[in-house]
Protein backbone atom coordinates (compact mmCIF):
# COMPACT_ATOMS: atom_id res chain seq x y z
CA UNK A 1 0.00 0.00 0.00
CA UNK A 2 1.12 3.29 -0.93
CA UNK A 3 1.03 6.17 1.51
CA UNK A 4 0.32 9.43 -0.13
CA UNK A 5 2.25 13.12 0.84
CA UNK A 6 -0.69 14.44 2.01
CA UNK A 7 -1.31 11.52 4.50
CA UNK A 8 2.82 11.60 5.68
CA UNK A 9 1.94 15.37 6.00
CA UNK A 10 -1.56 15.24 7.74
CA UNK A 11 0.17 12.48 10.54
CA UNK A 12 2.84 14.71 11.05
CA UNK A 13 0.43 17.43 12.11
CA UNK A 14 -1.36 15.50 14.17
CA UNK A 15 1.69 14.48 15.96
CA UNK A 16 2.79 17.69 16.64
CA UNK A 17 -0.31 18.78 18.37
CA UNK A 18 -0.62 16.07 20.39
CA UNK A 19 3.05 16.86 21.61
CA UNK A 20 2.45 19.70 23.61
CA UNK A 21 -0.30 17.58 25.73
CA UNK A 22 2.97 15.53 26.72
CA UNK A 23 5.23 17.87 27.91
CA UNK A 24 4.97 18.06 31.83
CA UNK A 25 4.96 21.91 31.44
CA UNK A 26 7.13 24.87 32.69
CA UNK A 27 9.53 24.28 35.72
CA UNK A 28 8.72 27.12 38.42
CA UNK A 29 11.25 28.71 40.28
CA UNK A 30 11.29 27.91 44.37
CA UNK A 31 9.66 30.62 46.67
CA UNK A 32 11.95 31.57 49.58
CA UNK A 33 10.35 32.03 52.94
CA UNK A 34 10.81 35.39 54.46
CA UNK A 35 13.88 35.09 56.72
CA UNK A 36 16.35 37.39 58.58
CA UNK A 37 20.00 36.72 59.27
CA UNK A 38 22.18 38.56 61.21
CA UNK A 39 25.87 37.96 61.14
CA UNK A 40 27.28 40.62 63.35
CA UNK A 41 27.95 41.47 65.77
CA UNK A 42 27.66 38.57 67.78
CA UNK A 43 25.88 37.71 71.09
CA UNK A 44 27.89 38.62 74.46
CA UNK A 45 29.97 41.12 72.26
CA UNK A 46 31.87 43.98 73.68
CA UNK A 47 30.93 46.91 71.50
CA UNK A 48 32.91 50.56 71.37
CA UNK A 49 32.25 53.52 69.08
CA UNK A 50 30.70 53.11 65.63
CA UNK A 51 29.59 49.39 65.00
CA UNK A 52 28.69 47.99 61.70
CA UNK A 53 25.63 45.51 61.72
CA UNK A 54 25.08 43.08 58.90
CA UNK A 55 22.87 40.39 58.11
CA UNK A 56 20.76 39.45 54.83
CA UNK A 57 16.96 39.70 54.55
CA UNK A 58 15.28 37.05 52.36
CA UNK A 59 11.72 37.03 51.02
CA UNK A 60 9.00 37.94 48.24
CA UNK A 61 7.26 41.22 48.12
CA UNK A 62 10.19 42.69 50.70
CA UNK A 63 9.24 46.18 51.40
CA UNK A 64 11.46 47.80 54.42
CA UNK A 65 13.79 46.77 57.55
CA UNK A 66 14.33 48.50 60.45
CA UNK A 67 17.37 48.29 62.86
CA UNK A 68 15.97 49.10 66.75
CA UNK A 69 17.19 47.85 70.70
CA UNK A 70 16.15 47.59 74.10
CA UNK A 71 17.68 46.77 77.45
CA UNK A 72 18.56 43.30 78.27
CA UNK A 73 17.03 43.06 81.21
CA UNK A 74 13.86 45.65 80.64
CA UNK A 75 10.59 44.14 81.48
CA UNK A 76 8.34 45.22 79.33
CA UNK A 77 10.86 45.21 76.32
CA UNK A 78 10.62 48.71 74.93
CA UNK A 79 12.25 48.88 71.80
CA UNK A 80 13.91 51.63 70.43
CA UNK A 81 14.37 53.02 67.12
CA UNK A 82 17.87 53.56 65.58
CA UNK A 83 17.19 53.80 61.85
CA UNK A 84 15.70 51.99 58.54
CA UNK A 85 18.48 49.56 57.03
CA UNK A 86 19.69 50.39 53.46
CA UNK A 87 19.57 46.73 51.53
CA UNK A 88 21.77 45.64 48.72
CA UNK A 89 19.40 44.38 46.08
CA UNK A 90 21.39 41.14 44.96
CA UNK A 91 18.68 38.90 43.63
CA UNK A 92 14.95 39.38 43.38
CA UNK A 93 14.62 37.78 46.68
CA UNK A 94 17.95 38.13 49.04
CA UNK A 95 19.30 41.06 50.60
CA UNK A 96 22.33 42.07 51.99
CA UNK A 97 22.20 44.86 54.77
CA UNK A 98 24.87 47.04 56.32
CA UNK A 99 24.53 49.69 58.84
CA UNK A 100 26.96 51.75 61.01
CA UNK A 101 25.51 52.34 64.48
CA UNK A 102 27.01 54.86 66.99
CA UNK A 103 27.38 53.18 70.23
CA UNK A 104 28.24 56.29 71.85
CA UNK A 105 24.92 57.88 71.95
CA UNK A 106 23.73 54.96 74.20
CA UNK A 107 24.24 54.73 77.69
CA UNK A 108 27.03 51.91 78.82
CA UNK A 109 24.95 48.71 79.08
CA UNK A 110 23.62 45.45 78.21
CA UNK A 111 20.95 45.12 75.08
CA UNK A 112 19.65 43.47 72.51
CA UNK A 113 19.66 44.14 69.33
CA UNK A 114 17.12 43.85 66.49
CA UNK A 115 16.46 43.53 62.67
CA UNK A 116 12.86 43.35 61.48
CA UNK A 117 11.87 43.13 58.11
CA UNK A 118 8.29 43.93 56.51
CA UNK A 119 6.75 42.01 53.62
CA UNK A 120 3.78 43.45 51.39
CA UNK A 121 0.63 42.50 53.21
CA UNK A 122 1.86 43.24 56.83
CA UNK A 123 4.01 40.30 57.28
CA UNK A 124 6.67 40.75 59.77
CA UNK A 125 9.75 38.59 60.44
CA UNK A 126 12.99 39.78 62.71
CA UNK A 127 16.38 38.45 64.11
CA UNK A 128 17.69 39.49 67.29
CA UNK A 129 21.19 39.90 68.81
CA UNK A 130 21.28 39.31 72.57
CA UNK A 131 23.40 40.43 75.64
CA UNK A 132 25.40 42.97 73.90
CA UNK A 133 27.81 44.60 76.14
CA UNK A 134 28.80 48.37 75.44
CA UNK A 135 31.79 49.76 77.23
CA UNK A 136 32.50 53.30 75.59
CA UNK A 137 33.11 54.93 79.16
CA UNK A 138 33.36 51.78 81.49
CA UNK A 139 36.40 48.70 81.19
CA UNK A 140 35.82 45.73 79.15
CA UNK A 141 35.12 42.78 81.29
CA UNK A 142 37.77 40.12 79.71
CA UNK A 143 37.62 36.46 80.36
CA UNK A 144 40.80 34.49 80.31
CA UNK A 145 40.52 30.66 78.25
CA UNK A 146 41.26 27.60 79.99
CA UNK A 147 43.40 25.58 78.33
CA UNK A 148 42.40 22.41 77.36
CA UNK A 149 42.69 19.46 79.58
CA UNK A 150 42.92 21.77 82.92
CA UNK A 151 40.80 21.13 85.95
CA UNK A 152 40.14 23.68 88.29
CA UNK A 153 42.45 23.88 91.39
CA UNK A 154 40.34 21.72 94.15
CA UNK A 155 39.56 24.10 97.25
CA UNK A 156 41.60 23.46 100.38
CA UNK A 157 39.40 22.22 103.15
CA UNK A 158 39.45 24.24 106.63
CA UNK A 159 41.13 21.62 108.37
CA UNK A 160 44.13 21.05 105.42
CA UNK A 161 43.98 25.27 106.00
CA UNK A 162 44.11 24.73 109.86
CA UNK A 163 47.50 22.54 109.83
CA UNK A 164 49.03 24.18 107.30
CA UNK A 165 48.77 27.27 108.88
CA UNK A 166 50.08 26.46 112.66
CA UNK A 167 53.96 26.62 112.54
CA UNK A 168 55.65 23.53 115.00
CA UNK A 169 57.90 25.30 117.69
CA UNK A 170 61.28 24.66 118.11
CA UNK A 171 62.66 23.10 121.23
CA UNK A 172 65.43 25.52 122.52
CA UNK A 173 68.68 23.78 124.16
CA UNK A 174 69.01 22.93 127.60
CA UNK A 175 70.30 25.98 129.58
CA UNK A 176 73.82 24.83 131.54
CA UNK A 177 73.20 26.89 134.18
CA UNK A 178 69.74 25.92 135.33
CA UNK A 179 69.84 23.13 138.41
CA UNK A 180 67.39 20.57 139.00
CA UNK A 181 66.14 19.53 142.57
CA UNK A 182 67.73 16.24 142.47
CA UNK A 183 70.96 17.91 141.76
CA UNK A 184 70.67 20.56 144.42
CA UNK A 185 69.75 17.88 147.01
CA UNK A 186 72.83 15.91 145.75
CA UNK A 187 75.08 18.57 146.71
CA UNK A 188 73.02 19.62 149.77
CA UNK A 189 73.67 15.73 151.31
CA UNK A 190 77.23 15.62 150.40
CA UNK A 191 78.22 18.65 152.37
CA UNK A 192 75.88 17.64 154.94
CA UNK A 193 78.20 14.51 155.33
CA UNK A 194 81.36 16.58 154.97
CA UNK A 195 80.51 18.56 157.94
CA UNK A 196 79.44 15.52 159.55
CA UNK A 197 82.78 13.81 158.81
CA UNK A 198 84.70 17.07 160.13
CA UNK A 199 82.90 17.13 163.85
CA UNK A 200 83.37 13.56 164.19
CA UNK A 201 87.42 14.14 163.58
CA UNK A 202 87.14 17.05 165.94
CA UNK A 203 85.56 14.53 168.29
CA UNK A 204 87.89 12.08 168.02
CA UNK A 205 90.96 14.55 168.47
CA UNK A 206 89.63 15.99 171.43
CA UNK A 207 89.28 11.64 172.75
CA UNK A 208 92.76 10.99 172.25
CA UNK A 209 94.36 13.79 173.23
CA UNK A 210 92.04 13.03 177.05
CA UNK A 211 93.72 9.88 177.11
CA UNK A 212 97.04 10.66 176.25
CA UNK A 213 97.37 12.88 179.45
Amino acid sequence: MRISFFSFLGFLLTLGLASPALSTGPVLAPTISPDVVITDPRPGEALQGVVLVEGRVRGEDFSSAELTFTYASGAPRNWFFIGEVDLEDEESSQYDFRFEWDTTQVTDGDYDLRVKAIYEGGQEVEATVSDLRIRNYSPVETQTPRPLGTTSPTPETPEAAQQTSIPTPTPLPPNPVSLERRDITAALGKGLAVVGGAFACYGLYVLIRKMTR
